[in-house]
């Protein structure tokens, strides 16, 4: 590691000497502290942006992060102007093999670039740039959401939204990759290796479910002028031992969160009614309040002759009361 830092100060000096890609991945390990000490003699690194037709070369300022793994570029305002096509770190002879999740927008001017490293071992290197997002023109829908365990969401317009429940679907892949960790000593190259394989699966997960949610959030945005859902407390009811694994792979909050952010970006709007609400034990026809409604009931009869899907009634109830609030 010596002559690895020894080459990389070199290198950060101008001094004529280069970093192959291993050498200069085995810097980007170092701990947040550790690189910072690393690049302090010249307290600048070069990176290239590269354009369709020209290449940009500039100089950034470094900040390391929160997280011993992150490393931020900070670059001037208005310094890069062609459009990003490739990111060169100057430990590289060649730009970062780097799969693109979305190009750009037209005339973006990069200010902040991130590289950092997850707990499952993927690099990242993020791009904040300055976008206008438009608005969606109106649309005629409204729709009530009535969050669930067996199904994830069921809408006022009858449709039900399947949990595909990801946590539980991988359960055994999780428990045996957790098992062999247990199993590992600590500090031994094997525990790292059990380690990272956990991650991986815990990751595997995450990013389904947010992939789904994403989708679900945007649908919903984009088809109805206004959403009406409830305000679920999740830190109480994760409280309860039999139902808060199953609370916490249907992520309400998150679903939440996305829908907050998204009807603000796109010109619809969100309505939170309280949570003491009774959207499941008030009949949508006639209004009757029914005493008690155990979660067991799944289907019931009103006096006024009404057959009520527990789940489909309260999303009905729940856009009413969300309508009348606003």
């Amino acid at each position: 590691m010596t002559d690895i830092l020894t080459i990389a100060r070199a290198q950060v000096l101008d001094e004529g000497v280069g970093l192959d890609r291993e050498q200069a991945l085995e810097c980007l390990r170092l701990p947040g502290e550790r690189l910072g000490e690393l690049l302090a003699p010249a307290h600048e690194v070069r990176m290239k942006w590269c354009g369709p037709e020209v290449e940009v070369e500039g100089i950034v300022s470094v900040k390391t992060g929160g997280c011993p793994e992150d490393c931020h570029f900070c670059s001037q305002p208005g310094q890069f102007s062609s459009p990003v096509r490739a990111v060169w770190l100057r430990q590289l002879r060649e730009p970062l093999d780097i799969v693109w999740s979305r190009p750009l927008p037209e005339g973006a001017e990069p200010s902040t670039v991130t590289v950092c490293k997850d707990a499952s071992g993927r690099w990242f290197v993020s791009i904040l740039v300055e976008e206008t997002i438009r608005p969606l023109g109106p649309a005629e829908k409204r729709v009530g959401v009535d969050a669930g365990i067996t199904a994830l969401a069921t809408l006022s317009t009858g449709e039900t939204i399947a949990n595909p429940k990801h946590e539980r679907a991988d359960r055994r892949k999780l428990a045996r990759a957790q098992r062999d960790l247990a199993r590992k000593a600590k500090g031994s190259a094997n525990r790292q290796k059990a380690r990272l394989k956990l991650a991986r699966i815990h990751a595997r997960i995450t990013d389904r479910r947010r992939d789904f949610l994403h989708k679900l959030t945007t649908r919903l945005v984009r088809e109805n002028q206004t959403v009406v859902i409830e305000d679920l407390t999740v830190r109480n009811m994760v409280k309860n031992h039999s139902l808060a694994r199953a609370v916490c792979d249907a992520s309400w909050r998150q679903m939440r969160a996305m829908l907050e952010y998204k009807t603000v970006w796109y010109g619809r709007e969100l309505v939170v009614i309280d949570r003491w609400f009774p959207s499941s034990k008030m009949c949508s026809t006639c209004g009757t309040l029914q005493e008690k409604m155990p979660l067991a009931v799944r289907a019931w009869h009103c006096a006024c002759g009404a057959l009520h899907d527990r789940d489909v009634n309260a999303a009905i109830n729940i856009l009413a009361a969300g309508l009348a609030e606003r």
